[in-house]
């Protein structure tokens, strides 16, 4: 997706430390997750007879992109890793690594539920993401409670408009998720800019670190 997130950094980190110990090299191609550019990335890199694929970062709800993703792996000789939630058709051999981000959401959800928050903005980034969905679910079961919900950037700029929204148009909000740690730090920044004391004024929670 983008190679500035320090989660895809920190994975882009270990495959180096990895590929050192293989005497290989490395080639990363950053999509910002466009459909047609991961696709096409596939036949770039076996074009430079690339022995394996990492796709990092979560599926795609996207009836294209699945069976686009499908058909690279079938043709692609060498193997392929997939980090994150993405639907493959029955057939196509890859390794998955997988996160438990419902999981790890609703242990969110219920931590701020056992504080005793009623009045929780989640501020969701881009919907459409395995990873977007599925920690929207976790949270929201363990709040038991719909929590409101603000599509922003995931960046640090999305997480400082969007808390600016939750301040101004949603007094009631007691506590705010951002489904990615950037739009958290974000949200934290509008809060040292407006005197609104986290966490004695809002609790405030990111995902990932």
């Amino acid at each position: 997706g983008d190679v500035g997130d320090p989660y895809f950094s920190a994975m882009i980190k270990g495959v180096h430390v990895a590929a050192a110990e293989m005497h290989s090299l490395v080639t990363i191609i950053a999509t910002g997750r466009d459909v047609a550019l991961e696709l096409d990335s596939f036949r770039l890199l076996q074009s430079h007879s690339a022995s394996a694929i990492v796709v990092a970062g979560s599926g795609i709800d996207d009836d294209g992109y699945r069976s686009g993703l499908s058909a690279r792996i079938r043709a692609f000789p060498g193997r392929v890793v997939l980090v994150g939630r993405h639907e493959v058709e029955p057939d196509v051999e890859a390794v998955k690594i997988e996160h438990d981000n419902v999981g790890g959401g609703r242990l969110v959800g219920q931590h701020l539920r056992e504080l005793g928050h009623e009045r929780v903005a989640l501020l969701t980034g881009v919907r459409g993401l395995s990873s977007t969905e599925d920690r929207i679910r976790g949270v929201t079961e363990g709040l038991s409670i719909e929590p409101l919900r603000l599509e922003v950037s995931p960046t640090t700029d999305g997480g400082y408009s969007g808390m600016r929204q939750v301040h101004h148009e949603h007094p009631e909000v007691t506590a705010v998720v951002g489904t990615a740690d950037q739009m958290a730090i974000g949200a934290l920044d509008f809060c040292r800019d407006h005197d609104v004391r986290v966490p004695e004024d809002l609790s405030l929670v990111g995902f990932n670190d």
